[in-house]
């Protein structure tokens, strides 16, 4: 009888196992996902670099029509 606790004990100890490997797969997971999101962060301060480009050569170019008037 006793083998036979053992033996359940252990295969708790398995299914608590099991637990924590799929815990740890769910976290890895989430890992990529964190990546993903910082690349993507990463995308919107280039593109909000490319949008500050923007602007100054939207000013430039007013700039360059109110010579153009004063010519």
């Amino acid at each position: 009888m006793q083998g036979n606790e053992t033996l359940k004990d252990r295969m708790q100890g398995n299914e608590a196992l099991e637990d924590r490997i799929q815990g740890n797969e769910a976290l890895k997971d989430r890992m990529q996902g964190n990546e993903a999101l910082k690349k993507r962060m990463q995308g919107n301060e280039a593109l909000k670099d490319r949008m500050q480009v923007n602007e100054s050569l939207k000013d430039r170019m007013q700039g360059n029509g109110a010579l153009e008037d004063r010519m």
